[in-house]
């Protein structure tokens, strides 16, 4: 893809998001532009390494604060992503932790898994992985 073409398509996922401040879904931008969300996805991580927007979980926002602002490294943009890929991975295991422990009460039969997830909570809690 040409240079001027992602600079026009970044232009554009850029707009659509001021327009709507609250986010907007990585397929329904795709949908409106006529475009593959791979192609937005890519686009998209353009406008994240120049601080114009960011994602998470299938969800772009416009940036608050200093969004019209080149970063000068991308040292702050992999840190967000590490930060959010972190913080992903603590949601994830919360809701494992909680799905084995409805099942653990829900199912008798289920009770190892529960019990199994306590113990792995807990080896977590000890390494320093969760608080």
């Amino acid at each position: 893809m040409s240079h001027d073409k992602s600079k026009g398509i970044c232009d554009k996922i850029s707009s659509l998001l001021r327009q709507n401040p609250k986010g907007l879904r990585i397929d329904k931008i795709a949908t409106k532009l006529k475009i593959d969300r791979s192609t937005v996805y890519r686009n998209l991580e353009s406008l994240e390494l120049r601080g114009k927007a960011h994602y998470a979980r299938g969800v772009a926002y416009p940036e608050s604060g200093e969004s019209g602002k080149e970063h000068s490294s991308s040292v702050g943009w992999f840190e967000r992503r590490k930060e959010r890929k972190e913080k992903n991975e603590k949601e994830s295991h919360a809701e494992a932790y909680a799905e084995c422990k409805f099942l653990g009460e829900a199912f008798p039969t289920m009770k190892p898994l529960q019990d199994f997830a306590e113990n792995v909570r807990k080896a977590r809690k000890d390494l320093g992985l969760e608080p």
